[in-house]
């Protein structure tokens, strides 16, 4: 049971990281477009 839950939190943190890198790369790719259209 503790071994399972390791497992889940393991997981989860690992898809939490993965979408977060992946939100971060959307993110960073958006600004970039948007923000030298309307800033520079």
């Amino acid at each position: 049971m503790t071994i399972g839950a390791g497992l889940t939190v393991a997981g989860t943190a690992e898809d939490l990281l993965t979408v977060g890198l992946m939100l971060l790369l959307l993110g960073a790719m958006d600004f970039g477009r948007v923000g030298r259209r309307h800033f520079f």
